[in-house]
């Protein structure tokens, strides 16, 4: 919904889908509208003026904004940051001895390269690390180029052309040292204000490039100014006024250079809302009020504790439509949660963002190490904590094959866990046809409706093949819910996953 626009307005647009966490608590101010893509593509009518902030939460929003731009400097401000040749060449004044060259993928393998050097090879408008490789003496450029040109096919389902290009590259020097992320604006005056300052090591599987970034009081008090005298520095160039930034920097030899400068937005995937979970600051109310956080007061009482912005990645070559990250096993990894946002992992790149609190950097550092195909099960299977609970609660039995386990409308205070074989739910409409409505297979359970409810079975089960399961008796399971509620979530899962078949069985 449009709000009455005030006399200077800040837009907040986001994904239908994603954004940051934070952004509904600025839905009651009037100064402020936030606008999902679909709402925006509704409203012809909307156009952003030079009296307007902008601020996105995403990169795949970014073209249904830059088409209601009227604001032809502001436009071109932020093509010549997004596009990494542009940003490269406006930067040479800075960084005159930087290399990069601009090159079609196609010709990857053409380009002459000193063997002694090390350089990297990206999309020139890229996002989510896509496309990223280094490039060393050994490298075969071309099968290099297959390789790239593969991943940004997958990735192209998921971000436009527009976002994520899938020929134009630029390679440039490889940037030895640390890497960090920086979130800041522009204020009403030019003046750089910084939001957020984290450190981004690089986990042990570059596939989840993204996967940690931590902040601590030692960082800000070292990085803070450095960041500040750069921001001042780009600004002689840019000449900005309200306008938000997300940087990525390294370390290189004692200079910070830029990797890439995201224009019109802060870090996405809520990396933003770290700073707000960790200090209560709002950078988005930031940004529209032209307030710049205190930074030695949200840190006093908090200088021994490092927080951190955790992504949950989909595992590598995981069937996303019949497996689903195991929450429970995810949020064992951290000491102390401050918040999670779930996310829509059949349509994203990830299941989960947690926003943490450690007292150690090596609990930090030990992330860095997680393979996310551990944190997936398949839809109808339970968690090995679920599963060793009930193998634990009932009695061993086999059940020949095509027998009638019960029928619809029988009456029984258990439920079978299957741990080999094969067994079919079915029932019969009100022709007498016969329709299968479930396959149970290892690991799932079955019958727990009427082992809760101690209504009558409803449906019928038969067995595929021989079978062998554990009877688990109703008042075992009952109090095995109440001695261990994490079941529930399980149970949850297993609901989920049969209404949504059923869901699509009536559809169809």
């Amino acid at each position: 919904m449009v709000k009455p626009k005030s006399t200077k307005t800040t837009w907040v647009v986001i994904e239908d889908l994603a954004g940051s966490g934070i952004i509904q608590l600025l839905n009651d101010r009037e100064d402020i509208q936030v606008l999902t893509k679909s709402e925006l593509r509704s409203e012809p009518d909307i156009v952003f003026t030079q009296n307007d902030k902008i601020i996105i939460t995403t990169e795949t929003v970014l073209d249904d904004v830059l088409n209601r731009l009227n604001d032809d400097s502001l436009k071109s401000m932020i093509e010549n940051l997004k596009n990494k040749i542009a940003c490269r060449q406006m930067l040479k004044s800075i960084f005159p001895d930087f290399y990069f060259e601009q090159v079609r993928l196609c010709d990857l393998h053409t380009i002459a390269l000193n063997p002694d050097k090390k350089y990297f090879v990206k999309p020139v408008k890229g996002y989510w690390g896509s496309g990223c490789r280094l490039v060393e003496k050994d490298t075969d450029l071309a099968t290099l180029a297959e390789e790239i040109r593969d991943e940004l096919k997958v990735r192209e389902k998921v971000f436009a052309n527009s976002v994520l290009t899938q020929e134009e590259m630029i390679i440039e020097e490889f940037l030895d040292g640390e890497e960090y992320a920086v979130d800041m604006f522009y204020n009403e005056d030019g003046v750089p204000v910084i939001t957020n300052i984290c450190h981004h090591p690089l986990p042990d599987n570059l596939k989840y490039l993204h996967v940690l970034y931590y902040t601590s009081y030692q960082l800000y008090q070292k990085l803070h100014d450095r960041f500040i005298r750069f921001f001042t520095e780009l600004n002689l160039l840019l000449k900005a006024r309200s306008l938000p930034i997300h940087g990525e920097f390294k370390d290189h030899n004692g200079q910070f250079i830029p990797v890439e400068l995201n224009p019109l937005r802060f870090g996405s995937d809520g990396f933003a809302d770290l700073t707000f979970h960790a200090f209560g600051y709002n950078p988005f109310l930031g940004f529209a009020q032209n307030d710049a956080p205190d930074w030695e007061k949200l840190w006093s009482g908090k200088q021994d504790k490092f927080f951190a912005f955790f992504l949950g990645y989909n595992g590598t070559d995981i069937d996303m439509q019949n497996y689903r990250p195991d929450l429970r096993k995810f949020r064992q990894l951290f000491s102390k949660i401050l918040t999670d946002n779930a996310m829509n992992y059949q349509k994203q790149l990830a299941f989960s963002v947690a926003y943490i609190e450690e007292s150690s950097l090596e609990k930090i550092f030990g992330l860095l190490n997680v393979e996310f195909s551990d944190f997936f099960i398949h839809v109808k299977q339970y968690s090995r904590t679920t599963f060793h609970h009930l193998y634990q609660a009932g009695i061993k039995v086999q059940i020949a094959a095509d027998e009638t386990v019960w029928e619809k409308g029988d009456l029984g205070d258990y439920l079978l866990l299957l741990l080999a074989g094969e067994m079919e739910v079915f029932t019969n409409n009100k022709k007498g046809e016969e329709i299968i409505l479930d396959r149970i297979n290892s690991g799932n359970i079955i019958g727990e409706f009427s082992s809760l409810d101690g209504l009558p079975r409803s449906a019928s089960v038969r067995t595929k093949k021989d079978c062998v399961a554990i009877r688990i008796s109703g008042p075992a399971f009952r109090k095995l819910l109440s001695r261990v509620p994490d079941i529930l979530e399980d149970l949850f899962w297993q609901q989920m996953n049969r209404v949504r078949k059923m869901d699509k069985l009536i559809t169809e």
